[in-house]
């Protein structure tokens, strides 16, 4: 990340540029590394259901305390639905997948792969739907699906998952080199993390900003950490997903905030300031939880 940013400040690329590194990882650096993590997983690890079950109750459980938020604050509409689309995309892959690979090896990057679906299947669809309802459009069902079925993370999750449940075993040679296109997609996602944390933007809606922030960096662990101790839930895939809750607010967020012209500012300062601040509180994550 640092040497992303210096590689803007030194005049090398521009930020814009991050642009380019991140459509490589969204279209073949992450697809490969979570198809490849998937097939080499056992297919009882993936199937466990105190984890499944745990990584899609603590983004429900947010989703209502964010709607509730909103309504007792009275928040405006088209803010609500950018509010709920930044609380549960948070940046599990091109921060999560990286790190826990770094703590907990290929178990650590299996275990993130499948959250990755889990998180961009929901908010891809109720994250989606809920930013057309609260900006008064009416919302497309079809584009919605078509959106996700296109999406080629949540492709890889899907033939991962059935490679590992047949136990496909590939040639020798495809899966060396599917390999060596792993190591690639963390450190160019982490350099254009950095590349982008250059960006400036005025500071203002404070508010949501830190509600923003506060939700995926302390009230989305917090809640992932309560539900798996109830569900006596623990080993690496407990912290794996108590490290890929308290993710920072992924870029997606920002070309989603464009998409639908709201609070483009605000959820580009959420980025970066959430960001910056998750080097501390995952840090003192990783320290608890181990």
């Amino acid at each position: 990340m640092g040497l992303g940013a210096l590689s803007v400040k030194t005049k090398i690329f521009k930020v814009d540029d991050s642009y380019i590194f991140s459509r490589y990882d969204f279209y073949i650096g992450f697809p490969i590394l979570i198809f490849y993590s998937l097939l080499h997983t056992g297919f009882e690890k993936i199937s466990n259901l105190p984890f499944l079950a745990t990584n899609i109750l603590n983004l429900l459980i947010t989703v209502i305390l964010v709607l509730l938020f909103a309504k007792i604050f009275k928040v405006k509409r088209g803010l609500t639905g950018i509010l709920l689309v930044g609380s549960i995309y948070g940046n599990v892959a091109y921060m999560g997948i990286p790190i826990n690979q770094l703590l907990f090896g290929q178990d650590g990057a299996s275990y993130a792969s499948i959250i990755v679906g889990i998180v961009s299947i929901l908010a891809l669809t109720i994250g989606i739907f809920s930013l057309e309802y609260f900006t008064d459009q009416r919302p497309n069902l079809k584009n919605i699906l078509l959106d996700l079925v296109k999406n080629p993370i949540i492709i890889a999750v899907i033939l991962g998952v059935l490679c590992s449940a047949y136990k496909l075993v590939l040639w020798s040679p495809i899966d060396d080199f599917l390999g060596l296109v792993t190591k690639s997609a963390s450190p160019i996602a982490l350099f254009a993390i950095g590349m982008f944390l250059v960006r400036k933007h005025a500071l203002n809606n404070k508010g949501i900003i830190f509600t923003l922030c506060l939700v995926n960096l302390v009230v989305l662990p917090v809640v992932t950490y309560l539900i798996g101790h109830f569900m006596n839930f623990s080993g690496v895939p407990f912290k794996v997903s108590i490290l890929e809750a308290a993710m920072p607010l992924a870029a997606t967020n920002f070309v989603l905030a464009q998409k639908y012209k709201i609070g483009e500012e605000i959820v580009a300062n959420a980025i970066i300031i959430s960001t910056l601040v998750s080097i501390f509180t995952i840090g003192g994550l990783i320290f608890f939880i181990n």
